[in-house]
């Protein structure tokens, strides 16, 4: 019996998720900019 494991192996990913990574991607990349952007937007 094989163990069940956490990933299922050809998990397609949901067009919000894609964004989800690639939105976390691009902050990694250059994220200071971004938030204090964002900041200054929501202030």
């Amino acid at each position: 019996m094989v163990a069940p494991t956490p990933k299922a192996p050809r998990y397609q990913l949901t067009e919000q998720e894609r964004r989800l990574l690639r939105e976390a991607l691009l902050s990694e990349r250059h994220g200071r900019r971004i938030r204090r952007a964002e900041q200054k937007e929501s202030n």
